[in-house]
């Protein structure tokens, strides 16, 4: 199950829940790689280490995949699964990564 920071306090993170996958490992790469390219100058500022970490949208005018959420965060609650048309991408500053920067999760996402 992906993740996704929403708000953070001292002691508590509050998550939203977002179950979803790409069709393929080569979608997953060819997708992710053009968020990263969409996203260039957020993408190099955690590279050079001006930022620590991002967290990076793109929407696509064709299907990405297919995500899972529920309609309010009790347990029981129906789970709808709706088509994306888009990518988030969570990058974190790595000095020593060849680019400066490793991916944390990617995944199809509709908002």
């Amino acid at each position: 199950m992906v993740t996704v920071p929403q708000a953070r306090t001292l002691f508590y993170t509050v998550y939203r829940w977002r179950p979803g996958s790409f069709s393929s490992l080569a979608a997953a790469e060819r997708l992710t790689n053009a968020n990263l390219s969409r996203n260039a100058d957020i993408v190099n500022a955690v590279a050079t280490g001006r930022l620590e970490d991002a967290f990076i949208t793109s929407t696509f005018s064709s299907i990405t995949s297919q995500e899972a959420y529920r309609l309010t965060r009790i347990a029981s609650s129906p789970i709808r699964l709706r088509t994306t048309y888009g990518v988030g991408t969570y990058i974190r500053h790595a000095p020593d990564m060849p680019n400066g920067f490793i991916i944390i999760t990617s995944y199809p996402r509709d908002e």
